[in-house]
């Protein structure tokens, strides 16, 4: 399976939508990439789940894990397009909406901004490993 990751910031939030599958496979490989966005000083997190297929209890503790090290570092990770479909029943299923939260509270930033990605993450069907 595959995981695209694709950042752009604006007004100190960092907006990362993602696309395809957050499953054993991409939960690492996405860490690192949500990590690097909070390594960059991007503490504010919104993860637009919208796109996503499939969510795996790996994706699951991937996504725990880096809205602990947000709060951590004063900041937060909100998820957005996931009240719908497999991301929705996962969260309502297992009580986590209510750790990660969602964008409700989150204002609406202005049009300017920089980007980072897209990233793809995952296995292909050849069973190679991507990280372009």
């Amino acid at each position: 399976m595959e995981l695209v990751l694709l950042a752009s910031t604006r007004c100190g939030v960092t907006t990362v939508t993602a696309t395809g599958a957050l499953d054993l496979a991409t939960s690492s490989e996405a860490t690192t990439f949500l990590f690097g966005q909070l390594d960059r000083g991007n503490h504010r997190l919104l993860l637009d789940m919208d796109g996503v297929t499939f969510l795996s209890c790996a994706g699951l503790s991937a996504l725990l894990t880096v809205e602990h090290r947000a709060r951590q570092g004063g900041g937060w990770l909100r998820l957005t397009g996931a009240d719908k479909g497999i991301s929705g029943r996962v969260l309502d299923l297992t009580g986590t909406h209510a750790v990660l939260g969602t964008a409700s509270s989150v204002p609406s930033p202005p049009t300017f901004a920089t980007t980072s990605g897209p990233k793809t993450l995952g296995i292909r069907s050849t069973g190679a490993s991507v990280d372009a």
